[in-house]
């Protein structure tokens, strides 16, 4: 556990492997957050605030077969690090060898095994790997929220704790887009489960400007027999579906964005065929394609009876059952 108060040569010594430490002292009579390359020292009987280089924090591995009182650390280029926490402004840890000179300075591998993603290609800024895994849970909590969002509260931090900078949200959004693509190539040669597309599930929902969750309530389509449609789907349903429903010959032509089944195809032979799902390029054209299968009622395909439903989430689905049974 932390301890509450250090007088200042225990605040630098502590803190010189605790960087990322959070810490306040007294200034003018107030608590108030001081930043890691910031110190207290004595001098003259009075408190005053000292600029010091941090270390980002690495493991050193041992670069020769010397002594080890003969390495020696020391403060190498500035570097920016983006955690939860916001920004902090740090130093490469430089090793030097005073025995036999030789040198070293972690390189963009070792940065990646401890953690940290370089967000530009001398890594001069780094985030930690953790603050992806952070954006990504927030984003399903809170679809709505934008990185510019995230980045503002990362900056709010960053002040909150007495430090200055920002954080680019380009540059973070950048990162992350490289980090999700670097690591399902990674599964993908580990051969580890995919990521499940919401998109595809049964539940399928949209996401608005707002941050609501609303269903999409695209037009499905039961029990068209799997590969009846070839190849493009689209078109087989521009084609078949005028004529399937009586549709009036002289309204304009059903124009479709995308169309495709729901769930992994199974290998038996018995197997239901997997529901259809379809977006009109046209709003009132899916609410003309609906209206006309309720009238028509019975729709067939190469006698297959198939239904049309409207895309409700599962739990009005099953309010609308219950009131069927009433």
């Amino acid at each position: 556990m932390p301890l509450e108060w250090f007088c200042s040569e225990c605040d630098c010594s502590f803190h010189q492997n605790h960087i990322l430490h959070n810490r306040k002292t007294i200034i003018n009579g107030f608590y108030e957050y001081i930043s890691p390359n910031k110190c207290v020292k004595r001098h003259e009987g009075k408190n005053i605030i000292c600029e010091q280089d941090c270390l980002l924090p690495l493991s050193l591995p041992e670069i020769c077969s010397c002594e080890a009182s003969d390495l020696v650390v020391s403060a190498g280029r500035a570097i920016i690090l983006i955690c939860i926490n916001g920004r902090y402004d740090l130093k490469l840890p430089l090793l030097l060898c005073k025995n036999c000179s030789k040198q070293w300075t972690p390189d963009m591998k070792e940065m990646v095994k401890s953690g940290y993603w370089p967000a530009t290609m001398q890594a001069q800024t780094l985030l930690q790997e953790d603050l992806f895994h952070s954006f990504e849970a927030m984003k399903t909590a809170a679809p709505g929220m934008s990185r510019q969002a995230f980045t503002a509260m990362l900056d709010q931090r960053t002040k909150h704790f007495g430090r200055t900078g920002q954080v680019n949200s380009d540059v973070f959004q950048r990162s992350f887009l490289q980090y999700i693509y670097c690591n399902s190539e990674a599964n993908h040669l580990l051969g580890e489960a995919p990521l499940v597309c919401p998109a595809c599930s049964p539940d399928m929902v949209a996401i608005c400007v707002d941050g609501t969750t609303r269903c999409m309530k695209l037009p499905r389509l039961v029990n068209l027999p799997e590969g009846a449609k070839g190849e493009d789907a689209c078109a087989f349903l521009e084609n078949w579906l005028p004529e399937a429903l009586n549709l009036a010959p002289s309204r304009s032509a059903l124009i479709l964005e995308r169309a495709h089944r729901v769930g992994q195809k199974s290998t038996s032979n018995i197997a239901a065929p997997r529901t259809l799902i379809m977006k009109f390029l046209n709003y009132k054209d899916k609410t003309t394609v609906m209206r006309a299968s309720r009238a028509k009622g019975q729709i067939l395909f190469e006698n297959n009876l198939v239904r049309f439903y409207e895309d409700l989430a599962t739990g009005v689905h099953k309010k609308q059952n219950k009131s069927l049974m009433l």
